[in-house]
């Protein structure tokens, strides 16, 4: 009696916060798998293989987090809902994340803070996301900048969100992944940088510390993905990004500096003058 009594105390909160498929029992959730479709399936109408990062977090439609991943293979996340509720989903994808996207970072065992959580550790670090295959369901926890992202990384990103979804019978969620970024095109004379070595970007809004480095080339390209100012408007059709560029080159004692507005999914071309 005594055990059947602790058993009914504690299985609300086993329901609530689940750390793995096993232990959500499936006869009260509805199953579903995700579906990308919009900027992102236009971009990237056929891939061999998926090698894109995509992190996608779930939350009641209060805001209470329910249940988060971090995934390398879009067949893999399996999402348990139930079917009376209400939930609020976000989606941030870096294609062919695999291999551009560092997986250690200052002894991080995660990705890159792009998916690092809301949870600090012991040192007063944000706690790293690590690539799973299912999702982790827990009432705490979600990602730091899916909501409103604090800096630009040198990454194209796609986003997607829905505000309020009901899970239907079709079990299918369909991700409108939408263009994230803006694209900076800079063409340099071929004779003027015959003697540079190595050139360098930086921007104002990249993450603290973050030096962007490229090889000197007569025409690079740079993608930047973009932040908003309020969690009111999630990623605005007309989102744009008023920065600073700074071009620093070996060999040559001054930096050439533009402003720029960045404008999502827009290029901005630069002929560079030395």
């Amino acid at each position: 009696m005594k055990q059947t009594s602790l058993f009914l105390l504690f299985f609300p909160l086993l329901l609530w916060s689940c750390k793995d498929e096993e232990q959500c029992p499936a006869k009260d959730y509805v199953e579903a798998t995700f579906q990308l479709t919009g900027e992102w399936a236009e971009d990237y109408p056929q891939f061999e293989e998926f090698m894109d990062y995509i992190g996608i977090e779930v939350l009641h439609a209060d805001g209470t987090p329910y249940a988060y991943g971090l995934f390398d293979d879009i067949d893999s996340p399996k999402i348990k809902l139930y079917p009376n509720e209400q939930y609020i989903i976000r989606a941030m994808l870096v294609p062919d994340g695999r291999e551009k996207i560092p997986v250690s970072l200052n002894g991080c065992l995660g990705i890159t803070d792009i998916f690092w959580l809301n949870k600090i550790n012991s040192e007063g670090k944000r706690q790293c996301s690590n690539v799973e295959e299912n999702f982790i369901y827990d009432n705490e926890v979600h990602f730091w900048q899916l909501e409103c992202p604090l800096y630009t990384y040198p990454y194209k990103i796609y986003a997607g969100h829905i505000p309020l979804y009901t899970p239907s019978s079709e079990h299918i969620i369909t991700l409108d992944m939408k263009r994230m970024f803006s694209t900076i095109l800079l063409s340099y004379d071929e004779e003027a940088i015959a003697e540079v070595d190595a050139i360098f970007y930086y921007l104002n809004h990249f993450e603290e510390n973050e030096i962007f480095y490229i090889n000197r080339k007569e025409e690079q390209k740079i993608d930047c993905s973009l932040i908003w100012e309020t969690k009111n408007n999630w990623l605005p059709d007309n989102c744009f990004l008023n920065d600073e560029l700074r071009i620093s080159m070996t060999n040559k004692p001054y930096d050439i500096v533009y402003s720029l507005k960045l404008e999502r999914g827009k290029i901005q071309k630069i002929d560079v003058e030395l």
